[in-house]
């Protein structure tokens, strides 16, 4: 279930994924610790929805079988055994010229390391990534038939999959698709597996009874997608040559023809707001004519995604000059938008649902709307080095959704999120959309730690900011805290309006001005000095915010914050003076 994405995970724990300073090779460990205090999306075996956090818990079960580290485990028994002298993890930094530098602004940092070994975290060549596709044509080469074979099985087939099967997300074990669109359009086996990283993207494609495969890498505004394309092309090309399909296929058709304009009822069901994750809100809105247009939510603005879609005889909806058609689809009381594209080297048309519509939410409890607009502060982090995201990110602050209220809105540290109220201590995740679009989801709970209310989101704690203490000149003592599942919590203090503060028995400390711009970070003992506010634009934002924190200071005595991470069970000291 790990392999194939049933096991109902809720979804990727970024926090320590990525790190600045040093590498964090306990990701995976952080990983499976960060399930505990969570929820299943679904009952484990009943649906698939890709999560990478299945792959980083593996990560952690060869490490307990074996007795080595994951990284080494691949070493010996997959890199050395075949070959492979231009792959490796990033557990060390990169020799300067032995990977492609992405284009991505000022590029990537020199200290920038990706800890996500299982997910996808390795470095490698196209040539490294031939020899290791060879395993799935050779076997004996490092795996016998039998696992080969099992991998490439459908593991789709048995499970509750609402609205249609799609062959690109027919997860074998570790695959992608046990059924390659592009090949299975022409009538050959195939399995893919792609990969990105917002800045590299990789597609392995593998023809187990024609002894073909093919790797495509690439970086800078390159996707798995577009590596897959690729990838295709070049396969379709080689079976063309082998005699094994007649020519190089043709363009798929795209569309039917028209049918009557949709019946009041079916354009009531289909108008509405649709949700998918990665965070994508779109909404569905029809003319008097009954045609229809999808606007999809940029910033503050609603921009037309697909205009003057009409009806078609098959029940999708398309225009004639555009090659995208859309469908709503109806399963278990819930409308589903699925989008159909021409995919690969356009001779097939691949389909995903992307969507899936907002209910109609109940009230929004008394308490949540007691909590809207208020912050809470990040109390959860890694402490053997600096996360690419959680410095600047140290809280979060619930909003209604202002489309569909009823619903609740927050910025986690992998960006937003929307959830569903359920009592007044729990807005839960409600995404059913299969295959991809409803991955990595969080729930959102009240709990309360030595008489303090946090909100955990997700597996993160977060503190509310209206009982932060303020601290003033002298010394402080900070006990270590730990919520009930052993995990150490950052404690807040509210400091004076300027001043200088040292730390000694920290593990890890930051400072931000009174708007959270970071002012300074360290792990270890250190000293800081801080103004009242970092420009007239900070003040302006923080009188904003003690506005809308019950029980917060006045703008104008309102400091720095401070949260502090004890390095051991002694506790650490704040000094300050002003």
């Amino acid at each position: 279930m790990l392999l194939n994405h049933s096991s109902g995970l809720p979804g990727q724990q970024i926090l320590g994924g990525m790190t600045l300073g040093a590498p964090y090779p306990d990701y995976a460990e952080h990983v499976v610790a960060a399930q505990a205090p969570q929820y299943l999306k679904f009952a484990p075996g009943t649906d698939v929805v890709y999560t990478n956090d299945g792959f980083s818990i593996l990560e952690v079960l060869v490490k307990r079988v074996s007795g080595l580290s994951f990284t080494d485990y691949i070493q010996r028994n997959i890199f050395d055994v075949l070959g492979l002298r231009d792959s490796r993890c990033m557990s060390a930094p990169l020799p300067a010229g032995t990977f492609a530098v992405p284009d991505i602004g000022a590029g990537l940092p020199a200290d920038f390391y990706i800890n996500l070994y299982g997910t996808g975290g390795i470095f490698s060549s196209a040539a490294d990534m031939a020899k290791f596709a060879a395993v799935f044509l050779q076997p004996g080469l490092l795996l016998s038939a039998d696992s080969i074979q099992k991998m490439g099985q459908d593991q789709t087939a048995r499970l509750f999959y609402p609205i249609f099967k799609s062959d690109g997300f027919r997860f074998g074990l570790g695959w992608d698709s046990a059924r390659q669109p592009g090949m299975a359009a022409v009538g050959i086996d195939a399995w893919q597996k792609g990969g990105d990283l917002g800045f590299y993207g990789a597609t392995m494609i593998v023809l187990p009874k024609e002894g073909l495969a093919a790797v495509v890498l690439g970086a800078t505004n390159f996707g798995s997608s577009a590596a897959g394309a690729i990838a295709e092309r070049v396969l379709l090309r080689a079976l063309a040559e082998r005699g094994r399909i007649a020519a190089m296929p043709q363009p798929a058709a795209l569309r039917a023809a028209k049918a009557q304009a949709p019946d009041f009822r079916e354009r009531a069901e289909i108008a509405g707001y649709y949700l998918g994750m990665p965070y994508s809100l779109t909404r569905a809105i029809f003319d008097g004519a009954g045609v229809l247009t999808i606007e999809q939510q940029q910033g503050d603005d609603w921009v037309p995604y697909f205009e003057k879609l009409e009806k078609r005889v098959d029940g999708w909806y398309s225009i004639d000059d555009a090659p995208v058609s859309v469908k709503f689809v109806r399963h278990a009381g819930k409308t589903f938008y699925v989008i159909r594209y021409p995919s690969g080297y356009e001779h097939y048309l691949a389909a995903a649902p992307l969507g899936q519509k907002f209910d109609l939410a109940p009230p929004m409890p008394g308490a949540w709307k007691a909590r809207l607009g208020t912050k809470w502060l990040l109390s959860s982090d890694i402490l053997q080095a600096d996360d690419s995201v959680s410095p600047d990110n140290p809280f979060i602050s619930p909003e209604e959704l202002p489309e569909v209220p009823g619903y609740i809105a927050a910025v986690a540290l992998d960006g937003p999120q929307v959830m569903k109220p359920i009592d007044g201590n729990t807005a839960a995740m409600w995404l059913t959309t299969p295959m991809a679009f409803s991955r990595d989801l969080k729930d959102l709970r009240v709990e309360a730690i030595g008489g303090i209310s946090f909100l955990r989101f997700g597996a993160e704690l977060y503190r509310e900011a209206a009982s932060v203490p303020s601290i003033g000149s002298g010394s402080t003592s900070v006990p270590m805290l730990k919520d009930s599942f052993g995990s150490e919590l950052g404690q807040w203090f509210q400091l004076p309006a300027d001043g200088q503060v040292a730390m000694a028995g920290a593990a890890l400390w930051r400072l931000y001005s009174a708007d959270f711009e970071l002012i300074a970070a360290k792990h270890g003992d250190g000293s800081a000095a801080w103004p009242n506010a970092t420009s007239e634009g900070g003040a302006a934002i923080e009188k904003a915010a003690a506005e809308s924190v019950p029980g917060s200071a006045p703008a104008d005595s309102r400091g720095a914050w401070l949260v502090v991470y004890p390095a051991s069970p002694a506790g650490a000291t704040i000094s300050i003076s002003e």
